[in-house]
């Protein structure tokens, strides 16, 4: 009977170290973070797919506790792997005034990112709510991309008409038509 007790807690042991190990560790990745007043820090960041928009973590050394950076307090982060930037959203398009960061994803002085973003959608809740979305970026402006209910891009006029006044000389064409064609074709042509 004690073999049979020893074989099970063995086996659970086994189990929950097999479970543990399997988990994923958070990843700090070296990176430059350029904050507003254009200084540079090299640090290790830690940017989690579910809040890189909202914050980022950045410890200086592997030992050192980890600081929170919101995004009014850095211009950018990045390294080989990402690129992340601050982006102001205005009152006047958005409801509210917020910042957030932007995963660039395809291109480099114009690109294409994505973020989640807080927009006021009606009076009766003043804190707004989040929203996922896809922008063309230049510097410190940017359009957002609209999609139709096939997922389909409604408003390649406006975002020409967006790179045409940023004075880059680039066309998206007609014929792209949904977010994988455009992110290939912006970073194919590397602008």
């Amino acid at each position: 009977m004690k073999s049979g007790k020893t074989k099970t807690i063995l086996l659970i042991i086994l189990s929950a170290t097999a479970m543990i190990s399997c988990i994923p560790q958070k990843k700090w990745e070296k990176a430059t973070i350029t904050f507003n007043d254009n200084s540079e820090r090299e640090a290790y960041v830690y940017a989690s797919p579910l809040s890189y928009y909202n914050f980022f973590r950045a410890k200086y050394s592997q030992d050192e506790r980890r600081t929170i950076y919101p995004p009014d307090s850095a211009k950018s982060v990045s390294n080989g792997n990402f690129a992340y930037y601050s982006l102001f959203f205005d009152e006047e398009r958005f409801g509210m005034e917020s910042y957030g960061f932007i995963k660039r994803l395809a291109g480099n002085e114009l690109y294409i990112g994505v973020t989640k973003f807080k927009m006021k959608t009606c009076a009766c809740k003043t804190s707004g709510g989040y929203f996922k979305g896809y922008f063309i970026v230049h510097g410190d402006n940017y359009i957002k991309i609209s999609f139709d209910a096939h997922r389909q891009i409604k408003n390649i006029n406006e975002l020409n008409s967006f790179i045409e006044n940023e004075g880059i000389d680039f066309e998206i064409p007609q014929s792209i038509c949904n977010l994988d064609e455009l992110i290939t074709l912006i970073g194919k042509v590397g602008i």
